[in-house]
């Protein structure tokens, strides 16, 4: 019986210690994966055909003046076909601190699995003069409608996205390392 008390308290701080490492390890991990800190973003966690979809954008105090715009694009089950999905209207003069609320009516489009956020800001709001940009993470699209608790905006995780130069920039570059002939 003596031996079963005194191991209790070696296995409890064994689990404690466990449970220690896992938390450390989880938040350095979370901490190294640089999402972009300039914006928060918050999203339902479904898409359902046929129906409004809000995206609320909060931009930092430190972001510069500029224009912001959101999208929707898609991808089917297996992460590709991606598309644009919809537009929800014209840029917004952005602001340093605003909320901006992007509203969207979700298309129907074949194969469509799975819709996210593009969130990029531009000093003349196109795209092709984008300085910074994000997406939000996929939220499932349903054609059958979703539970209410679902289309409750949340934040939601953000990652870094190229913008058109750093992508054309990037192709240039894959360009120049591929053997000629």
């Amino acid at each position: 019986m003596a031996a079963n008390r005194t191991g209790r308290p070696g296995r409890a701080v064994a689990i404690a210690a466990l449970l220690a490492v896992f938390a450390g390890t989880w938040i350095a991990l979370d901490r190294t994966e640089h999402r972009p800190g300039w914006l928060t973003v918050e999203a339902p966690a479904v898409a359902v055909v046929g129906q409004r979809l809000e995206i609320r954008v909060t931009l930092a105090r430190s972001v510069e003046a500029a224009w912001i715009d959101c999208t929707l694009h898609r991808a089917n089950a297996e992460r590709r076909g991606w598309g644009f999905l919809a537009s929800s209207g014209p840029a917004y003069e952005a602001v340093g601190g605003r909320t901006y609320s992007f509203v969207f009516t979700v298309p129907e489009r074949e194969g469509t699995a799975v819709a996210f956020a593009l969130v990029y800001l531009s000093p003349t709001g196109r795209w092709q003069d984008g300085t910074r940009a994000v997406t939000t993470r996929y939220m499932p699209v349903s054609r059958a409608g979703a539970a209410p608790a679902d289309l409750v905006l949340r934040k939601t995780r953000t990652y870094r996205y190229p913008t058109a130069a750093e992508a054309a920039a990037s192709a240039a570059k894959q360009g120049e390392r591929r053997p000629r002939g």
